[in-house]
């Protein structure tokens, strides 16, 4: 009863979620995903319209994707709804709505983890569900149409097969499956699958350890090796374009550096109102003769899934919304396995019967009180959006964008190019030939150096995951865009000697953009503004 409270709850959460992050231009209701989900999105359109896996149609393939397995669901996604809703962000909602039945599944497994953890105690478990139900993070990586969600399901059912008995089907060959599955939806999932097959191994008796080891490990392998042969034959690259950009070019060890920073801070954050929740329980006593904490094996697995995903979050130098939600998208597709090892401590803290847990309503008022005190960590605007009481983030700038791509098809002409540096949500909604300007679906931009020293920080906190690079000599002298949109505000002094004497200033929306003088793709007149010299 407990756990279906909380999908029922969740299953409304999440509607109001999605329709908040929706908005009408014109007289026409929108709905849309955050920016980098949107890049996937114009590739999965492709490939459901026969024009392949690209980001546009009549350029290079480039992989300027991370996610294959998720673009191809988007693909099969936009096959299903047709040319009609591409307009008003149909397939858009059909995604949410696809993330919202994976949240619940993912719900329903990190309840049945905590189960297998201690099955003696529903209210830890349902207690787990909760805090994984309503965990922010979780909803807007997810419902805001990032791979977040899929993951995180595919790894908390991993988690609960892992669990079973040595020598059954379900705990060797499933959990290998799923896992296999994983790498196929993002590459980097291998090293949180081999942790969960590692810890299982460790976990498991003696005659099951290398049964479980030779199916996991040689699943991810598999899973890897397919990936790589398609990435060289499609893209003739070992790589996806985005390891290119965000991983080179840059010292390793200041990368690393604000990755700890950033990922230290979220773990302590998720960890210290359970160590508020130990301390209680030291303080205001145990029952006589349980002071020690007896931690079952099987609570490895979990906690290696949890650690392995921060490992790489600090290895990659963190994601670039840092501070927007508490944990960024490696941390959160393992919460709810951080979520399952909290439930076995909830169940112990109730077990030892301290004197302030004497009911189960003080109980569930103590447990919702540590979900509080987790999702108001990064200040009233982040609980407000929490409690639906604000929109979630994102938002302004996607009703920005959506209204540029409709600007940009109305003034102008097919065959037009344009460069943009949001590759995502404008790309999407205007068919048109599209320039990257920070180069996720550009080669050429994505093996140069990083910039430094252009954010007005420490040495160990400039890195900035996928907005470092741009060659504008490339991007505007070579390639010679018709309209260039909003360059990157910390590069703008690089663009300004591309941009002057051959282009238009206009301010449009907020936004800089600039027009080329000479182009015959400009509907000159349909402008909404008047044009200026590029400032000095």
């Amino acid at each position: 009863m407990g756990l279906g409270a909380v999908l029922l709850g969740q299953s409304a959460y999440s509607a109001a979620y999605i329709y908040q992050t929706s908005f009408v231009v014109g007289e026409r209701r929108v709905f849309c995903l955050l920016d980098d989900a949107m890049i996937s999105m114009r590739y999965a359109r492709h490939f459901a319209a026969g024009l392949g896996l690209v980001w546009n149609p009549a350029g290079e393939r480039v992989e300027g994707i991370t996610n294959l397995g998720w673009t191809l669901i988007m693909a099969l996604v936009h096959a299903c709804a047709g040319r009609d809703g591409h307009g008003a962000g149909t397939p858009c909602l059909m995604v949410q709505c696809l993330s919202l039945a994976m949240l619940l599944a993912n719900t329903v497994f990190t309840f049945a983890v905590v189960k297998k953890l201690v099955p003696r105690s529903s209210d830890a478990a349902v207690f787990a569900g909760f805090a994984t139900a309503v965990f922010y993070p979780l909803n807007t990586w997810a419902l805001q149409g990032l791979e977040v969600g899929l993951l995180a399901m595919l790894f908390s059912c991993a988690v609960w097969c892992v669990l079973g008995s040595d020598a059954t089907l379900r705990s060797v060959v499933t959990p290998a499956l799923l896992l296999a599955l994983a790498v196929l939806v993002r590459p980097d999932a291998a090293l949180v699958g081999l942790a969960i097959i590692g810890a299982g191994a460790v976990c498991a008796q003696p005659r099951a350890r290398l049964y479980r080891m030779a199916w996991g490990s040689s699943a991810i392998l598999v899973a890897l090796v397919l990936q790589t042969a398609f990435r060289l034959g499609y893209y003739g690259d070992p790589f996806p374009n985005t390891y290119y950009l965000k991983m080179t070019g840059f010292p390793a060890h200041l990368r690393c550096a604000r990755g700890a920073a950033y990922t230290g801070y979220q773990v302590l954050a998720l960890l210290w109102p359970m160590g508020l929740l130990a301390l209680l329980v030291r303080l205001r006593g145990l029952r006589q003769g349980d002071a020690s904490m007896c931690i079952p094996r099987a609570l490895a697995v979990p906690s290696a899934a949890f650690v392995s995903a921060c490992v790489y979050s600090v290895y990659v130098g963190g994601d670039a919304w840092e501070g927007i939600v508490l944990t960024n998208r490696y941390v959160t597709q393992v919460a709810p396995c951080f979520f399952a090892v909290c439930g076995w401590f909830a169940a112990w803290c109730w077990d030892r019967r301290a004197a302030f847990l004497r009911g189960r309503a003080v109980f569930a008022v103590i447990a919702g009180l540590i979900v509080v005190l987790i999702h108001s960590q990064t200040g009233g605007a982040a609980l407000g959006r929490w409690l639906l009481l604000e929109r979630p983030p994102f938002v302004e700038d996607n009703m920005r964008n959506v209204r540029l791509a409709l600007l940009f098809e109305q003034v102008t002409a097919p065959g037009a190019r344009i460069a943009i540096d949001y590759a995502g949500t404008a790309p999407y909604f205007c068919d048109r030939e599209f320039v990257d300007l920070l180069g996720k679906s550009d080669r050429y931009v994505a093996r140069g150096m990083m910039h430094r020293g252009i954010l007005a920080k420490p040495p160990w906190l400039e890195f900035y995951p996928g907005h470092l690079k741009w060659d504008y000599a490339h991007s505007i002298g070579r390639l010679r865009p018709d309209v260039v949109c909003a360059i990157w505000r910390r590069s703008i002094g690089d663009s300004q000697q591309h941009l002057r004497g051959g282009y238009w200033h206009l301010p449009v929306l907020g936004t800089d953009t600039y027009w080329r003088k000479d182009s015959g793709r400009i509907h000159w007149d349909l402008l909404p503004g008047t044009l200026r010299e590029v400032p000095q």
